[in-house]
């Protein structure tokens, strides 16, 4: 007897915009195109190695992305807060942190004595300005009223290059939207070197939400000195690890057949049980291993916006895929900004002539 086995899996997976795709798909680098930022489960290094800066430092012009190696670090980005320099305060500004919190912080009332009290402990922790301390201050005071975290997050924005890396880091780890945004609010403009340096080391996160959130904070700040690393994080390669077949589909027919009969005695009878056995027949798909494709639309929303504002033109339409981003910033962006360059370099030269004409007729 034959009859069709109906096809199966034995297990399958989707999340979110994450899609079971070849790496091809994402327009992968060769020979010509650099890499994109590494997939989450291959070695790198956490932050970026001090290659050259994306831009000259004469002209201001871009520079090419290199067709080899890492994705340089943001230009003007200080190196000092690409890694944890703003997490590692020492014991004694714990130490301190923490005195202040149990003398003046203990108490959450609403009156004003207690507001003043609270003020009083703030006031306490603006004598703290060592870079190091900003954001283990934040982490120890969290959980403290809104008057003391907004308090706290005012004194990083009067405390130069530190207190912006420690917002940066803020808007882009907490897990309060509100917080984020009043973070946000404190960051200036034009992005600061050790802004920069944040938005560097969070973009080559392995974490998609710290991704996602850094590529917004990008695009909010209008941080184009972050494209090249924009580019390269628009989507992650996540190999899949689990032990045995991760599906399989099995296409063909099965036959049965008698293999053996069992004796079946009773009284003044006997008979034979028969035992089937079954042979199968066609075709068994084993899927063994797997990448999962994952599309951070914020950074490409970010992305997208930075580019088509600054260029003039959308760039919508080169999608997710790295290598004709690749491609359109060292072929057609590059040469775009030396145009602005070379334009303004004629115009300074131009006022400057005519200072020169105006000096000579007084």
């Amino acid at each position: 007897m034959r009859r069709p086995v109906a096809s199966g899996l034995a297990s399958a997976f989707a999340t979110g915009l994450a899609l079971l795709v070849s790496p091809a798909s994402l327009g992968q680098a060769d020979a010509t195109t650099p890499p994109p930022v590494p997939a989450r489960n291959e070695t790198a290094p956490p932050t970026a190695p001090d290659a050259p800066a994306a831009r000259t430092a004469v002209t201001g012009i871009p520079a090419a992305i290199p067709n080899t190696g890492a994705v340089p670090p943001a230009v003007r980005s200080d190196p000092k807060y690409r890694g944890d320099l703003i997490l590692s305060a020492t014991p004694d500004d714990r130490d301190v942190i923490e005195a202040i919190r149990k003398q003046y912080f203990t108490k959450q009332g609403s009156s004003e004595a207690q507001r003043a009290r609270r003020a009083e402990g703030i006031a306490k922790l603006k004598t703290i300005t060592n870079p190091s301390a900003m954001v283990p201050m934040y982490e120890m005071l969290r959980t403290q009223s809104d008057d003391i975290v907004l308090g706290v997050l005012d004194h990083f924005s009067s405390l130069g290059e530190g207190g912006q890396a420690a917002l940066a880091w803020i808007a882009i780890n907490d897990e309060d939207e509100r917080i984020r945004h009043e973070a946000t609010r404190r960051i200036t403009k034009p992005a600061t070197p050790a802004v920069l340096g944040v938005l560097d080391n969070a973009l080559r996160s392995n974490t998609h939400m710290v991704v996602n959130r850094a590529g917004a904070l990008a695009g909010t700040l209008n941080a184009i000195e972050t494209l090249p690393l924009l580019i390269f994080a628009q989507a992650t390669r996540d190999r899949i690890e689990r032990k045995g077949d991760l599906a399989w589909i099995a296409i063909g027919t099965q036959m049965s057949y008698v293999s053996n009969v069992v004796p079946v005695l009773g009284d003044n009878s006997g008979a034979f049980q028969p035992i089937i056995g079954v042979i199968n027949e066609g075709v068994l798909l084993r899927v063994t291993d797997a990448v999962v494709i994952t599309y951070r639309t914020e950074v490409h929303t970010a992305l997208v916006n930075m580019t088509s504002a600054d260029w003039g033109q959308s760039t919508e339409y080169l999608g997710f895929d790295p290598a004709r981003w690749y491609a359109w910033f060292n072929d057609e962006y590059i040469p775009f900004k030396k145009g602005q360059a070379d334009e303004l370099a004629r115009r300074e030269k131009a006022k400057a002539l005519e200072r020169e004409a105006i000096d000579e007729d007084v």
